[in-house]
């Protein structure tokens, strides 16, 4: 069996070790760098520097401010489609400060202040919209549904910006960070915010991070993020930036989870600038510029994320989606790789590997040397990817750059890479949109390997290299042949050369024939392989599941076939495919119940005691028993039949999967019904405490609001406290 082993660069905190000439690091890979901004013409100022605010609320429905008129008004954003982009979406005022004409004896006391001017905005789960006043500098706390102004609450001095966020209404002023709720107080919060010199925009990461930008519109903006440690106190720190990454930023918002976002899923901090800019996005973990995105026409007045995770913005002609920009990359760049150590002095290195994305038109060289001197030398100097600063980095002595001397040119093409025929070189490897290239490290022996990576592109096109990875030792077949063939060190490098391949697939076969236990193993085989896995017991996985339900259904197949049929395996099936707790009630334990109002027939059952059951005839009908015909009803009613309540709630896609496996694994005599939290629960319908009765707030229903559609899913109407004689006025604020 082979002992090769590898040493691997991957991650953007190892490639963050390397040094960078013309080359960025975007989404943990590496490629080559772009300049400038796509959108043409020049950049255009900002006259009111203050913003608007735009939020989406219950619904889709978005809310925009127009400080300058008084008013905010609301677009069905949900109505959007992408076969017509250009159609204008439908939208209405919903806040002005035109008083309601009077009607009958009560006149309003009072309109708006004079001077009305909405600035940010934010709205929480129950339709209630959070609006930063900039003449008084007060939240007015409005409720949509009930059309009123619900309250105005004074918050500290020289309020900034506002943000709902986990269930409260986050604030940034000059001196503070607060927080309050619809119905709560103002609440300052343990942050320092006085080191922040002009402070004006805020937002939040998942995980409770608090990412703030100052000095907005100018050329000294910066990024603080704040977390929150034990005891409520929140540490703050600068996000370290070029410093010509968010020259004149005159808003932020968070795209999470986006595929082209930070490495491993993360959030991105989008930065908008001047209008005829590109927006700027930032990856959360290395603090690196990522793809920017071109935002035609943008007014300069704000930005926001949308519910499907894409940035909208303003413009004159309504509102826009900011879209991924055409980059014009630099022709050559190149990646200086640290120091790889194999640990042993003497050591003939073998392949290296690369998991990369080479586009048509572009091409990857490698650069390779071994030797075993580790003598203090000058070495070459570390430079940040493009757009970057140079970052902290821990024991930087174990991982030093070559020296000066051994750098090859720039002009100087390495050897050529190829692309392997039969994918990674790992046994059974996930499947992946990243193919696997193969140089070879040359026939020099020595402890420490130094690689310099080129990339080379066009104007249009860049190579991206996610993972390198250096084998070592390589192969030892030259000691197999007469000494003969390796005397001359051109004839030796020749022939380790063309061994490798050889050599490299019959190590591969060895390494797949070793773990081929893995195979049969649910939680260790890989994830293409779970199909031909099920297939060895007779199970068909449907590809609606979630992976690890497969692997956990794969795991329990041979029980689960013992008790097929039964309302045990039923249940636990259900409850590997939806993630929550599923319980079966079979409908004959509802018989004699009482019922409130008639059945579906119009008669009204009652609780009958003592008939027999019996199957192949009419029940009672032998004993001569007066309610034979209730018996037979009963029977009709409630045999067989049976509900499946899972407490929690199914999207489209899941309760098609849950139904098709009803479908197949109840027993083909039984009828069922599908209940979720998401349906609600009705007294006499679907409400049986004991039994399907769940304590705690369900998705089932919410307050219609203006604009939406009176369904199962809405009710008409909540309740509400009175207004109250000196705590609120008619007639403040004009709700359309």
């Amino acid at each position: 069996m082979s002992d090769a082993r590898f040493a691997i660069i991957t991650g953007a905190s190892q490639w963050l070790r390397c040094g960078f000439e013309d080359a960025a690091l975007v989404d943990g890979a590496v490629q080559l760098a772009w300049e400038g901004d796509a959108t043409p013409g020049d950049p255009q100022p900002v006259t009111d520097t203050r913003g608007a605010g735009l939020a989406f609320g219950p619904a889709c429905r978005l809310y925009h401010s127009i400080p300058m008129e008084a008013r905010i008004e609301c677009l069905y954003w949900g109505g959007f489609d992408p076969a017509h982009p250009q159609r204008a979406l439908e939208r209405f005022d919903v806040i002005g400060i035109e008083a309601p004409p009077p009607s009958g004896d009560f006149v309003p006391a009072a309109t708006l202040t004079a001077g009305f001017t909405p600035r940010a905005l934010a709205c929480d789960d129950a339709d209630h919209l959070f609006v930063l006043d900039a003449a008084t500098q007060r939240i007015d706390v409005f409720d949509l549904p009930a059309r009123r102004l619900l309250r105005t609450v004074a918050v500290p001095a020289d309020p900034q910006d506002i943000v709902w966020f986990d269930g409260w209404l986050y604030g940034l002023s000059a001196g503070a960070l607060w927080r309050m709720g619809a119905e709560r107080g103002v609440r300052v919060l343990d942050a320092d915010v006085s080191q922040i010199v002009q402070p004006a925009r805020l937002d939040f990461l998942d995980g409770g991070r608090c990412v703030i930008l100052s000095a907005a519109h100018g050329v000294n903006a910066a990024l603080w993020r704040y977390t929150r440690r034990a005891g409520g106190a929140w540490q703050a720190d600068e996000i370290e930036l070029a410093a010509e990454v968010i020259d004149f930023a005159s808003d932020l918002a968070i795209q999470p989870d986006a595929d082209t976002d930070a490495e491993n899923g993360a959030a991105a901090i989008v930065v908008a600038r001047r209008p005829g800019e590109d927006f700027v996005r930032i990856d959360t973990v290395t603090a690196l510029p990522g793809v920017p995105l071109t935002a035609r026409g943008y007014d300069g007045m704000g930005i926001v994320a949308t519910p499907d995770n894409r940035i909208a913005y303003w413009t004159e002609r309504g509102l826009r989606h900011a879209v991924v920009a055409r980059r014009h990359y630099r022709p050559q760049g190149r990646v200086i790789a640290f120091r790889l150590d194999a640990g042993d002095y003497q050591t003939v290195w073998g392949r290296v590997l690369l998991d990369a994305c080479v586009p048509h038109g572009t091409a990857l060289a490698l650069h390779a040397e071994a030797s075993d001197d580790d003598e203090e030398v000058p070495r070459i100097v570390r430079t940040p990817p493009a757009g970057g600063v140079l970052a902290d980095i821990a024991e930087p002595d174990a991982t030093p750059l070559p020296p000066q001397h051994w750098l090859p040119p720039a002009d100087l093409r390495g050897a050529a890479v190829f692309r392997r025929s039969d994918g990674s070189e790992q046994p059974w490897p996930a499947p992946d949109d990243f193919a696997t290239f193969e140089a070879s490290a040359g026939a020099s022996a020595g402890r420490y390997l130094w690689l310099v990576l080129q990339l080379i592109g066009s104007s249009q096109a860049t190579p991206r290299v996610r993972t390198l990875r250096a084998e070592h030792p390589g192969h030892d077949w030259l000691r197999r042949l007469p000494q003969l063939y390796r005397r001359d060190e051109a004839t030796r490098d020749f022939l380790t050369r063309y061994l490798t391949p050889l050599a490299a697939l019959h190590d591969e076969l060895i390494v797949q024939s070793s773990t081929r236990h893995a195979l049969l193993k649910p939680s260790a085989a890989p994830a293409a392989m779970l199909p031909w896995l099920a297939m060895w017991v007779g199970l068909a996985l449907d590809e609606r599941m979630s992976e690890a339900a497969r692997r956990t259904l794969l795991a329990e197949a041979i029980p689960f076939f013992y008790q097929r049929g039964t309302p045990a395996s039923l249940i636990r099936l259900l409850e590997i495919v939806t993630g929550a707790p599923v319980q079966i009630i079979e409908r004959w334990r509802f018989r004699g119940l009482g019922q409130v109002g008639a059945s579906e027939d119009g008669v009204r059952e009652r609780a009958v005691v003592g008939f027999g059951w019996r199957v192949g005839g009419k029940a009672g009908a032998e004993a001569g028993l007066e309610d034979a015909d209730a018996a037979t009803q009963a029977y009709a009613a409630y045999a067989h039949r049976f509900a499946v309540v899972v407490q929690g709630n199914l999207p489209g896609e899941l309760e098609a999967l849950v139904r098709h496996l009803l479908e197949v694994h109840r027993p083909a005599h039984t009828l069922y019904e599908l209940c979720t939290v998401g349906a609600g629960m009705r007294i006499g319908l679907g409400l049986h405490l004991g039994m399907t009765s769940v304590i705690g707030r369900s998705a089932g229903f919410r307050p219609f609001a203006i604009g939406g559609a009176v369904g199962r899913g809405s009710t008409l109407g909540r309740p509400t406290a009175a207004l109250k004689p000196g705590l609120a006025r008619l007639g403040l604020g004009r709700l359309q």
